[in-house]
């Protein structure tokens, strides 16, 4: 038997016609399915609680989105933001490494003179931290607009609900970054941790359907229109956003 094989489970149903778990031909109630455990709301250790909320969350969104209900925010938040902390640091230390060995002299130059600057060593050091806290923030957006999609398609309105959606799906980030497949390298093997980093680039459109069709039971129709109404109301902040976080990078790397 696999070691993953308990992350690797079959829709609770799917279409004969098209071999989807999210159309009308498939569509089953939020209640058919077993209750979500997100292991971050659950004693145990940091780092297994934190691992296992991120992987449960591109590998079985059925379950983790479709099954999620009101609970702790803050809870949901700080997962979002030890994600986006581990993430966006392990990003910077590959860039840093590939800076030297691409351009050593250069790469040596660029860090003694931070080094020596207090301020632009500050504000480098800070760095991280911040585009985590932007990063989040753009969950957080993301999770609003989808509410108000679906608010406009015709459920009622659960803010805390499209937070919690939001905080959680940073854990995607997670997987697709160097911690990410480091962690999945060490803790089940390359081939496993390469297959968590394709499941989580390809998860955000599935977990939005179980999210829209299951935990906020909008029939599949009403589901697209909710979806179609998130991106639209999502594409410029997000844009602009996304171009406000390059010009930070930059501006910070390259002060002159």
């Amino acid at each position: 038997m696999r070691s993953d094989a308990e992350f690797e489970v079959p829709p609770a149903s799917v279409c004969t016609r098209c071999g989807s778990s999210i159309c009308d031909g498939c569509y089953a109630p939020a209640a058919s399915l077993p209750k979500s455990v997100i292991a971050w709301e659950a004693p145990g250790p940091l780092s297994a609680r934190l691992w296992s909320t991120a992987r449960a969350s591109a590998l079985v969104p059925e379950l983790v989105f479709g099954k999620l209900r009101d609970g702790p925010v803050l809870a949901a938040c700080s997962f979002a933001l030890v994600v986006e902390l581990c993430a966006l640091g392990s990003l910077a230390l590959v860039g840093l490494a590939f800076g030297f060995l691409v351009a050593p002299d250069v790469a040596g130059a660029v860090v003694t003179t931070v080094a020596s600057n207090g301020p632009l060593a500050c504000a480098v050091v800070a760095a991280v931290p911040v585009l985590a806290a932007v990063m989040v923030g753009l969950h957080a957006f993301w999770g609003i607009t989808l509410e108000l999609g679906a608010k406009l398609a015709g459920a009622d309105w659960r803010f805390a609900r499209g937070l919690r959606f939001a905080f959680y799906s940073c854990g995607w980030d997670l997987l697709t970054s160097p911690a990410g497949l480091v962690f999945g390298c060490v803790s089940g093997g390359a081939s496993r941790a390469w297959r968590d980093t394709m499941s989580a680039a390809r998860v955000p459109r599935t977990a939005m359907d179980a999210y829209l069709l299951l935990s906020r039971e909008l029939s599949p129709a009403r589901v697209i229109r909710a979806r179609r109404l998130a991106v639209l109301i999502t594409a410029g902040p997000v844009s602009f956003a996304i171009l406000a976080m390059v010009w930070l990078t930059v501006a910070t790397i390259l002060p002159g």
